[in-house]
């Protein structure tokens, strides 16, 4: 794939694709923000660790490009906070993680569903870009 990309005149096949940052995810840079910077420091500062781990997965798997089922249905934990149960597909199989509705990150994963942009991050750097408030 290389010689195809460096033949393209491109290092990536995919580099035409708008690609979200850290600083537009979290409106720093003059976007609408899908998530607050006090938003997601309070989630990992006070969110069950179970619910991290998933949104790390969410990111991940993003990041990773990984294609996703469209997800309607919203449920409650036992908190009475809203999430959703989203899907990736895999090679053979689909894959789930449970994402925490925090802001408007259901905008967040419908744009990325649509595929208006991909993403280069983690939700560890997301933390790091929110702290530099």
């Amino acid at each position: 794939m290389s010689n195809i990309a460096r033949r393209k005149g491109s290092s990536d096949l995919s580099s035409k694709k708008n690609v979200l940052t850290t600083k537009k995810f979290l409106g720093k840079e003059g976007e609408v923000p899908y998530i607050k910077p006090p938003s997601i420091l309070d989630f990992v500062d006070n969110g069950r660790v179970e619910d991290i781990q998933e949104m790390e997965s969410l990111f991940n798997n993003m990041k990773e490009g990984k294609k996703m089922l469209v997800t309607r249905r919203v449920y409650n934990d036992r908190a009475g906070k809203p999430y959703k149960y989203e899907k990736f597909l895999q090679a053979m199989a689909t894959d789930g993680v449970k994402v925490m509705l925090i802001d408007d990150i259901e905008q967040f994963i419908a744009d990325y569903q649509s595929g208006k942009f991909a993403i280069n991050f983690t939700l560890d750097d997301l933390v790091a870009e929110a702290e530099k408030a």
